[in-house]
């Protein structure tokens, strides 16, 4: 038996400095010491995972999605008209009340 150094790479174990035939059946024993500041190293030095999950549209998923675009863009095409009426109609409202003040009449005094 003779014994070999080695380091895993992406889960596989390269012996290093030594070469074996292709086939040949091996034991690794790894030192609880080692096995944890290998795990302590990699924690430390691996990129924070983010997750991110897409699901595709497809079937009636998609025609909801399709429907509920379509209903908002009409609430906000409705949206702007009723704010713009509004805001016509306050405008109106100003030159009505405001009105006999600019021709010089006395406001009635209630």
């Amino acid at each position: 038996m003779k014994a070999y150094k080695g380091v895993v790479e992406n889960g596989v174990v390269v012996i290093i400095g030594g070469r074996l035939p292709e086939g040949t059946v091996v034991t690794v024993t790894v030192g609880e010491g080692e096995l944890l500041r290998a795990r302590i190293t990699n924690v430390l030095k691996r990129p924070r995972k983010v997750k991110v999950r897409l699901k595709p549209n497809t079937g009636l998923a998609a025609s909801f999605t399709e429907r509920a675009v379509q209903i908002g863009s009409q609430a906000s095409q409705q949206a702007t008209q009723l704010g713009e009426r509004a805001s016509s109609a306050a405008s109106e409202l100003g030159h009505v009340l405001t009105g006999p003040l600019r021709q010089g009449a006395e406001p009635a005094n209630e």
